[in-house]
């Protein structure tokens, strides 16, 4: 069945009208997320002065320069360098977040009080979760 013309062009404006209403649906809530992200990254630093270092600069001209001579540890750029390089082994199809890891191969990287007990809090509560099986956790 051929629609009249008329009420082509009014399904083709509702079309836009509806895609619009998405599109600043979606600019609202990616809005919301980087405020209230924003705002969760200025209470940290309020709560915790000397665990943040802040270096901003446009133009030339210093705007913020919070505890930026401080020796503070680089743990977190690493994470970053290793998260960037597992999502293109990923993307290139060369590893597969589903595979299974002997916790035996994860120990032999593991060294002992040199991040704040974070991996025997990880293996506390992956075993809590019972995501660990045969000894093995997934990639991911």
């Amino acid at each position: 069945m051929k629609l009249p013309k008329p009420i082509k062009i009014t399904l083709y404006i509702l079309a836009g009208i509806i895609t619009l209403i998405l599109l600043l649906t979606l600019a609202i809530y990616i809005l919301y997320k980087i405020n209230s992200t924003a705002n969760a990254l200025a209470d940290f630093i309020k709560e915790n002065p000397e665990k943040a270092a802040l270096y901003y600069v446009v133009n030339d001209s210093v705007k913020v320069d919070l505890n930026s001579n401080s020796m503070m540890p680089l743990a977190s750029t690493l994470k970053w360098m290793v998260l960037v390089e597992y999502c293109k082994q990923i993307e290139e199809k060369v590893i597969s977040p589903n595979t299974q890891i002997s916790l035996n191969e994860l120990y032999k990287y593991y060294l002992p009080h040199s991040d704040g007990e974070a991996h025997p809090n990880w293996l506390k509560e992956m075993g809590e979760n019972k995501k660990i099986k045969e000894n093995t956790v997934t990639l991911r």
